[in-house]
């Protein structure tokens, strides 16, 4: 049952509610026809101003070493850095703007590479792949904590690690000693 309290936060909020819409009419850029299509224009403006990453468990790595080194072997053997996943991303043209895929090595982001391509393709078994192109410099980042998942998922940027260099300050420490401090919160 709903009490008189309740009915009046509601009433209350609802007219807050109000407000901000009119208000929000007259600071936004674009003219607002509807709630939805001043959502979709800004979305629209967000999605051109900033690239999409992928992030992927690196299953078997130890270190960013230990993966730039099984890829050097892998482009002496294919030519190319690629990785083959099963679903292929939707937001293709995103990703190809300037996205990177993240690389969780040990429970943490831990490196980077540049995506160069998304190639679709069908195995012998008539099942649907993609290859996940990357460029052969491997970017260290600061160490970010992440669970385990399966596949990939996507990453905006505003929740990627930066890059080492640009981190600064751990650079000094031995690995096994940044990870301790990074885990008691000192780092």
């Amino acid at each position: 049952m709903i009490t008189d309290y309740w009915s009046s936060f509601f009433v209350k909020y609802i007219k807050i509610q109000i407000i901000n819409v009119i208000n929000t009419q007259h600071l936004t850029k674009f003219p607002m026809t509807s709630r939805s299509d001043n959502i979709l224009s800004r979305l629209k403006e967000h999605d051109q101003t900033m690239p999409l990453h992928l992030i992927k468990l690196s299953v078997g790595t130890e270190s960013p070493e230990t993966l730039r080194q099984w890829q050097a072997y892998f482009g002496n053997l294919h030519g190319r850095i690629y990785h083959t996943t099963r679903m292929t991303p939707k937001r293709k043209a995103e990703i190809l703007a300037g996205g990177s895929i993240y690389w969780v090595i040990k429970g943490a982001i831990r490196a980077r590479q540049r995506i160069v391509d998304l190639e679709e393709f069908i195995d012998d078994e008539g099942i649907k792949h993609c290859r996940i192109v990357l460029d052969p410099e491997l970017f260290e980042t600061r160490t970010w904590p992440h669970r385990a998942f399966q596949g990939w998922r996507y990453l905006s940027e505003d929740k990627c690690p930066p890059d080492e260099k640009q981190a600064g300050g751990a650079e000094a420490l031995p690995e096994d000693m940044a990870d301790e401090l990074r885990e008691l919160g000192l780092l």
